[in-house]
């Protein structure tokens, strides 16, 4: 209402400001927002691609019901939630199914070790940090991968 003047005097900069705060909240209206509006300024692009993919990750059904499901020990329908939305980008979904599958919970089958391998990788691209240990430990043992220790050592490294 601040940005547009409807109801209260026109200021641009404190609506901005309502909007900041709000989304860092985790209001996902405000996120959206607040992503647009610095995308049709260009300025901070950076900044409103972080803001849209919280909206994009948070709005995914699949990971609350994986974490829902989780919660309830219902570890086939956690993993396979978890996967469904790993597979469209949600980095939280990818590191918790690595993390499962790793730990033998959800699926114990043919492929784990490749799909947890596969899975801390696309975590990790997407900048989570955490994710390099067990991928280091991929590459050091074998598990999902050929054993190079190259990349072992330049995921410790990153990681450290």
């Amino acid at each position: 209402m601040t940005l547009r003047g409807w109801g209260t005097p026109k200021d641009v900069a404190k609506g901005l400001q309502w909007l900041e705060g709000a989304a860092r909240l985790g209001h996902l209206l405000a996120s959206y927002d607040l992503a647009a509006l610095l995308l049709a300024r260009g300025n901070n692009c950076e900044r409103a691609v972080k803001l849209l993919k919280n909206v994009a990750e948070r709005g995914w059904g699949s990971l609350s019901e994986a974490t829902a499901d989780f919660e309830a020990g219902d570890y086939s329908w956690a993993l396979y939630n978890y996967l469904r939305a790993a597979d469209v980008g949600v980095e939280l979904a990818q590191h918790n199914a690595a993390w499962m599958i790793g730990s033998g919970l959800g699926y114990t089958g043919e492929g784990v070790a490749e799909l947890a391998a596969r899975m801390y990788k696309w975590s990790a691209v997407q900048g989570n940090h955490a994710a390099l240990v067990p991928l280091g430990d991929a590459y050091w043992y074998g598990r999902g991968t050929e054993v190079n220790l190259k990349n072992a050592a330049d995921m410790y490294q990153t990681a450290s």
